[in-house]
């Protein structure tokens, strides 16, 4: 699986979550609860390697790489500021050409800063231009102890990891599915069924068996803990 299995994850459920009273509410807080998940796992990897919550860890910590070729992306760190631009993204490629722009809008404004937030509330981020409106997103993470040699430490950091830090799409699409799903399940109740079976029917056309059998890999997983080594 990749970045368009993930994002595609999330426009059926944008879909679904549509048609409901305050159905973006519903969504902004999946995607919430979603990405406070991963930053919350994140932050157990570097306090099990005894870092703490600063900046470094939160780009050492990074749960995925990205495709070949996905990303253009850029990071410059100064005195007291990140500068991350991204010129090109598989996920807003996807909702854009999918005709799900105003998804991609929603998904990509809470994203990020839930991310932040569950790694360490504390940190500092900003997002002065997305690429749905702008030529490019730009994220600007701000703090007294960022400096110029940030990435360098970063990588210090990462050669004395004593477990994963990074782990495969397949994981991450299966993560999307259940949080979204168990959303889907609190806000519907009984009537979640019918729900989940036409998203269900949706990803079984586009990718077959083999996209549930990736996934239920997952079915017991805890994605609020640190998976076993």
């Amino acid at each position: 699986m990749n970045e368009k299995h993930h994002a595609f994850i999330i426009t059926q459920f944008y879909n679904a979550f549509d048609s409901m009273l305050e159905g973006d509410a519903v969504f902004l807080s999946a995607i919430r609860s979603y990405g406070e998940q991963r930053g919350h796992r994140m932050a157990l990897r570097a306090l099990r390697d005894g870092y703490p919550l600063d900046y470094v860890s939160y780009f050492a910590y990074g749960e995925w790489e990205s495709s070949p070729d996905a990303f253009d992306i850029s990071y410059e760190a100064g005195e007291g500021v990140v500068d991350e631009r991204v010129t090109r993204c598989p996920w807003a490629g996807f909702f854009v050409t999918s005709g799900n722009g105003r998804c991609g809008r929603l998904y990509c404004s809470e994203i990020d800063h839930a991310m932040v937030r569950g790694f360490n509330p504390d940190l500092k981020l900003d997002i002065p231009c997305n690429m749905y409106r702008d030529e490019l997103c730009q994220f600007h993470f701000s703090g007294s102890e960022i400096d110029d040699d940030l990435f360098e430490r970063c990588e210090e950091r990462l050669r004395h990891v004593k477990g994963s830090v990074v782990m495969p799409f397949d994981y991450h699409c299966a993560h999307v599915w259940r949080v979204f799903g168990d959303v889907t399940r609190g806000v519907l109740g009984t009537g979640a069924g019918e729900v989940l079976k036409r998203i269900e029917a949706e990803a079984r056309k586009r990718y077959g068996q083999d996209f549930f059998d990736t996934i239920s890999i997952y079915d017991k997983t805890d994605f609020s803990c640190l998976p076993s080594d």
